[in-house]
């Protein structure tokens, strides 16, 4: 500003170059510095962001695989056994609830053809008073089942605790879980089915998935072992160590309208995702989103940045 107010002296003159000229090649050599720490900075904090959704999507897909590797060992536990009992059935799924503490249910549900409908129901009796295989109604209400050619009711449900309602439902009674049920049976493979409002409806969270495997032969005739996942405790147990810093959304492709969401966590302020990853499962295509919450952006600002332009 001396030099500025004093330019039309003789000292502004011989200062201009050595004085004025220096102070601004040095401004802009810091804010050019400055602008580029700044750079390098969000592209770190943008590096441990991916790092952390790569992890995410890593821990979710070998969720999935983890589902596929204990239904397949329930598809060969019923095939080797002449008669799998309900407490064999309680000790080998007791074991790997432990280790899956974010599945809703581990089922087992046998097919029972119309003529064995009544022998079939008055047997489970022994260990459930009032068994017996029903469907829901219109309103949405459990009643006793009509009568079809056959029935895949549950039959075996761990753990018994939050899932007293479900012995006795017919998967076949719904078109999802029968198409689904239909598509195993065919192929030999685990099929997921799409978004399902579940038997178990305790509070807010009423849908999920069913991922099932048919059991085509064994001594307790065909059948079906499958596991129920609520979505939302699903993925909040598997995001629990990441969730303050992720948004989250998982997709279905394949669902109603090509896309049938399972689980978000998304606001609705929120703009585009800047991570995703797309894998196929159980039959079923899904889609992982994921975007930096504020508490992420904030927790990875650090100051070089502003050391440099101070300085």
């Amino acid at each position: 500003s001396t030099c500025c107010a004093a330019r039309s002296t003789r000292a502004w003159r011989s200062r201009a170059r050595t004085v004025a000229v220096p102070m601004m090649l040095a401004f802009t050599l810091f804010v050019l510095s400055f602008i580029q720490v700044n750079k390098w900075e969000h592209e770190d904090s943008l590096m441990e962001f991916r790092l952390l959704s790569q992890q995410v999507a890593s821990d979710i897909q070998a969720q999935f695989e983890e589902q596929s590797s204990l239904l397949e060992q329930l598809d060969g536990l019923f095939r080797a056994s002449d008669r799998v009992t309900r407490q064999e059935f309680h000790l080998f799924v007791e074991k790997s609830l432990r280790r899956f503490p974010m599945i809703q249910a581990v089922e087992w549900a046998p097919r029972v053809d119309l003529s064995r409908r009544t022998s079939f129901e008055k047997a489970q009796r022994s260990d459930i008073p009032g068994f017996e295989i029903r469907e829901r109604d219109p309103a949405g209400r459990l009643q006793r089942a009509g009568k079809r050619d056959r029935y895949y009711p549950v039959n075996y449900v761990e753990p018994f605790a939050g899932n007293e309602v479900a012995p006795g439902f017919d998967l076949a009674s719904t078109p999802s879980r029968q198409m689904a049920l239909a598509k195993s049976i065919e192929t030999g493979t685990i099929v997921a089915t799409p978004r399902v409002r579940l038997i178990q409806t305790e509070g807010s969270e009423r849908s999920g998935i069913l991922l099932l495997q048919a059991v085509r032969e064994g001594g307790d005739s065909p059948g079906a072992v499958l596991t129920v996942l609520k979505m939302d405790s699903f993925m909040e147990k598997l995001l629990s160590a990441a969730g303050a810093s992720l948004y989250v959304r998982f997709d279905d492709l394949d669902g109603i309208d090509d896309r049938q969401t399972l689980y978000d966590s998304f606001p609705d302020e929120t703009g585009e995702a800047a991570f995703e990853r797309k894998f196929e499962f159980g039959t079923r295509h899904y889609r992982l989103l994921i975007a930096p919450t504020p508490a992420c952006l904030a927790q990875h600002q650090t100051w070089p940045s502003w050391g440099v332009q101070v300085a």
